[in-house]
């Protein structure tokens, strides 16, 4: 539609008035003025002329009346094609929702204007009719309303479409204000559209307008300056002559894909747009007005072109889209170029302030924002770096986001970028352009991780520049960093500490379970079932103890009354062997730098000794061993073994004492005999020593980063005793102090592992383990029946000297640097052993054993373990 067409349009206030007013006098001529006429609860039709429809039955039409609507079966009155005045129309509270069919009508709002207390939605609908568009006009201050839709038809005949004129003070208030294309419909070329106008010192206020088609709103008549609306939507034209029109009152966000322009019913040059509020508008289309455009609040996205020569994007405020500015942009806001990402092109200059920002959103390599300038960039403030998709992004990727035809200037002040993960940017400034490049931050700049974790990183920082770790780089820089703690858990491989802890452990257990078969090997035990043998008192193997009352000889009783009692001692068996199974159960709890793990072990050892001489013995044992290791992520080590040593044990030939008189005369005629209790023996020392080495072969799995890391590997560990001790003997009760010292060596060879994204070359090494214990045993002789039953009691102090934390040193298979060390769970050095248990002599050659030995009272460690064997001696 012509500027000429559209002027041809616009009434012309002063003739307006006046026919008002000769139309009021006509319309009041013989009608009583009623200011308030109400639509009935049930009308007889939809006639607004009909005034059997209104109480009082006066139809409301002058400018000092107001037409009341309440609920009624008829809400859609239709004003045909007449001409009406009213001071306003009000939707009282509880009304139906109203449609008012204006039609070719026109009416005019003097007072009020429209007062909707309804809370629901009413609309009124103008043209439609055959003879062309109806008009509604706003005077004085009245105002369209809150939640009212007015709906503008266009003309259906090729005549003009329906128009709202704002007029004097006048308000479109919140209404929502739509002017429809020809047709009354979105597209087609017959007829004219209707039209939207602001004029004198009218307002928009918070108005949602929405244009299609050739539907309009013109601003061009209004008083010099600058009309406010509460939004902008649609496809049609907006014309602002030489005024300001400013947009986004209601905060809401709108898409506008007309076009924005000069002139109008007024003409005019030099519009300008102004974007308020808290939304977003959007312009897509061609938009040709010659003023400039300023952004005070929420955000401007250009997707079409605007033709401003200056673009001023103020504090609080941001300038976007992937569109076409034509002139030059001041920033001291934000300018975001794209839709999440893509291109924004200034065809003048760009200067950014000190309190002005730039965002650059990343997706990809080739996926990121960009932004054009024709003329020369003048820089500084705040580059914000926005990456979409970290995942994707590769350290040493570059992107050129910014290039400038006139040439770089200044730099920014400050880049503030995403910190979530250690993929960061750097900005490199060249003379015509701007380029970011990626890097991996230092991977130990994490606060708050572990000494195991700190290893990891400061280990990833060798690698962050080998390309043979460029894929396990990439991957952990763009993880959150509040998992990175977690992954370098995963890349400790700490869990195989528990290789150390296997050997020492069983080999601590194994040098308990031997002095305990040393000490039955002292005691006579080993070779004799019955050990010294007391003359009067003996064990019968096949019934209960026996008491014999004569002499030993050939030559049996004397006759006399009392006889001493004599102690000799049996024939000795020399050689012994014995077979020991052995379960044991480890448990080292998590510490604040590595995770724990459960162990379980079982194994027997076979061994074969003999008595060299009344104080010394020595023997040869063999065993084989398994070992499961529980770790943390369902990690586990699988370990079978051999063992083979040598022992030997000194002791003090203890000589029985002289026998004890049985205090009997010799002339006693008594019949009764009286058995003397043996007399003690001697106390004794003893030393026992032991030298066992033994062969593993290992499988391990762990749970690695993004899968199972699983390796395999061998090694050897040496085991070194030295016990020593004094046996006090009272009666059939034996106890004294003990003493020990353990040597503990455990080796293992180097190997690779496979699977996972970064598995380990763990280093050939091994760890020391020396231990000492002091403490007390207790046994005693118990003759039962025909069997002797020997039960024992132990505890100990423990104090390991060596490390208390196993450490593993290793590094990442794919690299050519990287090599670290992490430890193990820390567990104290002081801990409390306690032994029991019992022997069995079941015949002069055989006995059974069962024993239980307990490590307690260590930080963060606890063994249980028990010990079954038999013993035969020959």
């Amino acid at each position: 539609m012509t500027t000429e067409k559209l002027r041809s349009r616009l009434p012309i206030k002063p003739l307006v008035g006046s026919v008002a007013a000769l139309l009021l006098c006509s319309h009041a001529f013989g009608k009583p003025e009623t200011s308030d006429i109400t639509w009935l609860t049930a009308p007889s039709d939809n006639n607004w002329f009909n005034s059997s429809n209104w109480s009082p039955a006066i139809v409301p039409d002058n400018s000092g009346t107001t037409a009341h609507f309440d609920q009624s079966n008829i809400t859609n009155p239709d004003l045909g094609d007449s001409f009406i005045q009213l001071g306003g129309i009000t939707f009282n509270s509880g009304a139906n929702a109203y449609t008012i069919n204006v039609n070719d009508s026109s009416v005019q709002f003097w007072n009020t204007g429209i007062v909707n207390q309804s809370k629901v939605t009413q609309n009124i609908v103008v043209g439609g009719g055959s003879d062309g568009g109806g008009t509604i006009e706003f005077f004085n201050s009245a105002t369209a309303g809150q939640n009212t839709t007015i709906t503008l038809l266009g003309s259906v005949t090729g005549g003009e479409g329906s128009v709202v004129h704002f007029w004097d003070t006048s308000s479109a208030g919140g209404a929502t204000i739509v002017a429809m294309g020809n047709g009354g419909t979105l597209s087609g070329n017959v007829g004219g559209g209707a039209g939207i106008y602001f004029l004198d010192d009218s307002t928009g206020g918070t108005a949602a307008i929405k244009v299609y088609g050739n539907g309009f709103l013109d601003i061009s008549n209004h008083n010099p300056g600058s009309v406010m609306i509460g939004s902008l939507e649609g496809n049609g034209n907006v014309f602002v002559g030489s005024n300001n029109l400013a947009v986004g009152s209601n905060d809401r966000s709108t898409i506008f894909s007309g076009s924005i322009q000069d002139g109008g019913e007024g003409g005019g040059t030099g519009g300008s747009l102004t974007k308020i509020g808290t939304g977003t508008l959007t312009l897509t289309g061609i938009n040709t007005y010659t003023g400039n455009t300023i952004i005070n609040g929420g955000a401007l996205i250009v997707d079409g072109v605007i033709a401003s020569p200056f673009t001023f994007v103020n504090p609080g405020s941001t300038l976007g889209g992937h569109g076409i500015i034509g002139g030059s942009v001041i920033n001291n806001g934000l300018v975001s170029p794209g839709n999440s990402p893509g291109t924004l092109t200034i065809n003048g200059n760009y200067a950014q302030t000190s309190i002005g920002g730039l965002l650059i959103q990343v997706a990809t390599h080739h996926t990121f924002d960009h932004l054009i300038i024709g003329g020369a960039a003048s820089l500084s403030g705040t580059l914000y770096v926005q990456p979409l998709d970290i995942p994707k992004l590769k350290k040493g990727e570059k992107f050129q986001f910014l290039t400038a035809g006139g040439g770089v200037s200044g730099t920014f002040g400050e880049v503030v970028q995403d910190k979530s993960t250690l993929m960061r940017f750097k900005v490199k400034y060249g003379s015509n352009d701007v380029t970011l490049r990626t890097y991996v931050a230092p991977f130990t700049s994490i606060g708050g991780l572990t000494p195991n974790q700190q290893s990891v990183a400061s280990a990833l920082n060798q690698l962050t520049n080998d390309k043979n770790a460029s894929k396990l780089i990439n991957f952990l820089a763009t993880q959150p960093i509040g998992n990175l703690s977690g992954d370098f858990d995963k890349l400790a491989a700490e869990e195989f500490t528990s290789i150390f802890t296997i050997g020492t452990s069983f080999d601590n257990v194994q040098s308990l379970t031997l002095q305990s078969y040393l000490d039955s090997l002292r005691s006579g035990t080993g070779y004799s079932a019955g050990g010294l043998a007391l003359n009067g008192f003996s064990v019968n193997y096949a019934g209960p103890i026996s008491f014999r009352t004569g002499a030993a000889g050939p030559n049996g009783d004397d006759g006399k009354s009392s006889k001493e009692v004599q102690q000799v001692a049996p024939a000795e068996n020399r050689w012994g062997a014995f077979l020991t199974g052995t379960g044991q159960w480890v448990g080292v709890s998590d510490d604040f730098n590595a995770r724990g793990y459960d162990i379980a072990t079982g194994g027997f050892t076979l061994g074969v000794d003999y008595k060299v001489c009344s104080h010394c013995a020595v023997g040869i044992m063999a065993g084989y061993v398994g070992t499961s290791v529980d770790a943390a992520d369902g990690g586990r080590v699988l370990v079978n073994g051999g063992k083979l040593g040598l022992y030997a044990t000194m002791f003090q030939n203890r000589q029985p004492a002289p026998p004890a008189s049985t205090g009997l005369s010799k002339d006693s005629s008594k019949e009764s005999k009286q058995v003397v209790v043996p007399a003690e023996v001697d106390p004794g020392w003893y030393a026992d020593i032991a030298v066992v080495g033994g062969y593993s072969s290992y499988d391990l799995h762990r749970s690695g980063l993004e899968g199972t890391a699983r390796g395999d590997t061998d090694g050897g560990d040496l085991n070194v005793l030295f016990g020593a001790g004094y046996d006090f003997k009272r009666g059939n009760f034996t106890f004294g102090p003990t003493a020990s010292f353990n040597y503990t060596y455990v080796g293992v060879g180097s190997f690779t592992e496979s699977g996972s994204l970064a598995p380990l070359r763990i280093d050939s090494q091994g760890q020391e383990s020396i231990r000492t214990a002091f403490g007390m045993k207790a046994s005693y002789d118990w003759k039962v029946g025909g069997l002797l039953i020997k039960p024992e009691l132990r505890a100990a102090w423990q104090h390991e000297y060596g490390d208390s934390a196993y450490a593993l040193n290793s590094s990442f298979a794919d690299g050519n640097a990287g090599n670290f060390t992490v430890w193990g769970p820390r567990i104290g050095r002081d801990s409390f052993l306690l032994g029991a248990g019992f022997a069995i002599q079941l015949s002069d050659r055989l006995s059974t054993y069962f024993y239980y030995d307990g490590e307690l009272g260590r930080t963060r460690y606890d063994s249980h373990s028990v010990t079954g064997g038999v013993r035969l001696a020959f």
